[in-house]
């Protein structure tokens, strides 16, 4: 009867609220039940595992074996931390290693029309046409920092991508 040694690896995923790529008191974990994918990076299966409520996981794997763990992106969020996926490689029989930790920005998504307002009442009346097609709209931080230039479509819309945490 053979036995193969065992090692773990661990890990921890977080909402990195502000965007610093580091958890600040008061930044929550990932909810219970996020969904980690460890795959070897030689072929074979795929592990799957979750989150617990502390925003770990910990998963026993053959040792000296190199993983690409994957942490699920949480719908309109941004990876902060720029290290998921990441390559895990286990450790000695009995060892935890532990994967760099992973952050995620809440996003939101701002949007707009232009058109030429003739009357200058505020609203879009009949015969005020839209704004060209790539007209250049910028949204610029109000506490500072880079603007972002977006275009019209054709029909004088606009939607931008933003950190939930910024005004504009």
């Amino acid at each position: 009867v053979g036995f193969q040694p065992l090692a773990t690896i661990a890990g921890h995923a977080y909402f990195d609220t502000n965007g610093n790529g580091t958890q600040d008191t008061g930044e929550a974990n990932l909810p219970t039940g996020t969904v980690v994918t460890l795959t070897p990076t030689g072929g074979g299966t795929p592990i799957n595992t979750t989150l617990d409520a502390a925003g770990n996981y910990s998963v026993t794997v053959p040792v000296t074996t190199a993983y690409r763990a994957d942490v699920t992106d949480p719908a309109s969020h941004r990876l902060t931390t720029a290290n998921d996926p990441q390559t895990v490689t286990s450790g000695t029989t009995g060892s935890t290693v532990n994967a760099t930790p992973v952050g995620f920005q809440p996003m939101a998504t701002i949007t707009g029309h232009a058109y030429f307002d003739t009357n200058g009442n505020g609203t879009q009346d009949t015969g005020e046409a839209n704004l060209p097609t790539g007209t250049v709209v910028t949204l610029t931080p109000t506490g500072g920092g880079t603007p972002i230039n977006t275009a019209l479509d054709a029909v004088g819309n606009y939607s931008v991508t933003v950190p939930v945490t910024t005004a504009y």
